[in-house]
């Protein structure tokens, strides 16, 4: 039997609302489930709900973020968060500076009462090397999501800081073989401290519903925050070209800002074939999920996906486009209800050549058009699922933790 651990979990977002977040909650069921004692610093909205499922408040501290006050929300992971949120690009040096300064106290104060044999933080970024720099004889192991290695590239002022401070990290977990790859380049991290963990799906929550009615107009459904990286913009455009008798689109999703009211202004203009749910709970996006045919994740960046997951495990058949977390997916299930389209090809983070875009959308159009004539069958890929749930995660990610403790020569009782 495993010996016992106690866990500092760390992360500068919301636990819940996001895929990072999602990944904490399941890693902290699994670890509770296997006897871990368990330990959280989070950030939060003020007004929020407090701690999460599984936790005591005393092994919870969250900082509280402002969502009224533009100079003192929550900053994502993403420009564009499903709650309001600031972006690191539009930081100062000190405003970095008094940001990292919220989490100092937080970080010390459960470091002290919970002595943690390990700390697991997630996201390759600021506050990772902030543990470090605090509490340099912890051995420190931290989840990439991807949506790190995107800052990276838009956070030219923060490269140098981020890359010296994830230096330190002992172990990284990575999301696919490809990301690994990517996570050596960017931070220049040797590839013996770096393991792949994967991602996964509740599979009490998301599962096919064997009497699954069919109806003449097909549902899509689109899970995900509502913006512009996540393809929204083009998946409407294609959405257009098609008879609106032969379809009907649920919109299943938050966001905040300019980009997530255009959005819905664009979805609400297709007409009475849209319906636009907003942010739903995993239950409702389950539910969604087993009365669709098909999903859809027309995203221009991702990490590896849960909602693709989620959604194959619920019976559709899923179109999104060809990224190194999906082709993870593809590869492991050899499902023919995987379908990976090319995303268009970026100028920088934010801007596509304009032919690239038509060419996204075409493709997107075919796609669609092809699946609503011609259904894929299913074929047999729920045994291979079982890679992903989080039990296979959690597995993954303890035999890390007792192998990072292990590799440093640390015992603990």
């Amino acid at each position: 039997m495993s010996k016992r651990l106690k866990v500092l979990h760390v992360i500068s977002q919301r636990p819940d609302s996001t895929g990072s977040g999602i990944y904490l909650q399941a890693i902290l069921n699994e670890s509770a489930r296997c006897g871990h004692d368990n330990a959280l610093v989070a950030a939060i909205q003020k007004g929020s709900k407090g701690t999460p499922p599984g936790l005591s408040d005393d092994h919870c501290h969250l900082v509280y973020f402002d969502p009224d006050n533009k100079s003192d929300m929550i900053v994502g992971m993403s420009d564009v968060m499903p709650y309001p949120s600031r972006r690191f690009r539009d930081l100062d040096s000190n405003e970095v500076r008094r940001y990292l300064r919220r989490f100092r106290e937080p970080l010390s104060s459960m470091v002290l009462g919970h002595k943690p044999d390990l700390i697991h933080s997630h996201h390759l970024w600021l506050l990772s090397g902030l543990v470090k720099d605090l509490f340099p004889d912890i051995p420190l192991i931290t989840s990439c999501h991807g949506s790190d290695l995107r800052q990276f590239n838009q956070c030219p002022h923060l490269r140098k800081q981020i890359r010296d401070g994830c230096s330190r990290i002992d172990k990284v977990l990575a999301l696919s073989a490809e990301q690994k790859d990517e996570i050596m380049d960017t931070y220049r991290l040797p590839a013996d401290r770096i393991a792949i963990a994967g991602a996964g799906y509740d599979k009490t929550i998301f599962y096919a519903d064997k009497e699954r009615k069919k109806t003449g107009t097909a549902a899509i459904l689109y899970g995900g925050k509502i913006s512009r990286a996540k393809g929204i913009p083009w998946l409407l455009k294609a959405l257009a070209r098609i008879a609106p008798d032969r379809y009907h689109l649920h919109l299943a999703g938050g966001g905040s800002g300019t980009e997530y009211e255009n959005c819905w202004t664009a979805a609400a203009m297709l007409g009475p074939q849209v319906s636009l749910h907003g942010a739903v709970s995993q239950q409702s996006l389950a539910q969604l999920m087993r009365n669709s045919q098909i999903f859809i994740l027309p995203s221009l960046h991702e990490g590896l996906p849960l909602v693709v997951l989620e959604a194959l495990a619920c019976g559709c058949t899923v179109i999104t486009t060809d990224l190194p977390g999906t082709r993870e997916i593809k590869n492991r299930l050899e499902t023919n209800r995987l379908i990976l389209i090319d995303k268009p090809a970026q100028l920088c983070s934010d801007a596509s050549l304009p032919a690239e875009e038509e060419r996204f959308v075409d493709a997107l159009h075919h796609c669609l058009e092809e699946l609503l004539s011609q259904p894929r069958v299913d074929n047999d890929s729920e045994s291979k699922l079982s890679y992903f749930s989080w039990a296979s995660v959690f597995s993954r990610v303890e035999q890390s933790w007792f192998n990072m403790l292990n590799e440093l020569d640390i015992s603990c009782t």
